[in-house]
């Protein structure tokens, strides 16, 4: 392999490591049913909500919860 060809790779994974690295420590916004949505949304008072993190907030922890009907055990 010639001596360019490794540079270039060598530099092509230098920079995909910074790039791993960076967005390891710059997490982009919460997504809806990340923990940090949750709690974000948690903390906003409701008068602040919007419709879509009213629907959003139902989804993630209404349809979780594992219903079971009356009477029936684990």
């Amino acid at each position: 392999m010639k001596r360019s060809h490794r540079i270039a790779i060598g530099a092509g994974i230098a920079a995909l490591s910074a790039y791993a690295i960076w967005e390891a420590l710059h997490p982009g916004p919460p997504q809806p049913g990340d923990q940090r949505w949750c709690q974000a949304i948690r903390d906003k008072p409701l008068s602040d909500w919007t419709a879509d993190d009213a629907r959003g907030f139902a989804e993630q922890t209404c349809m979780r919860w594992d219903l079971k009907p009356p009477g029936e055990t684990n």
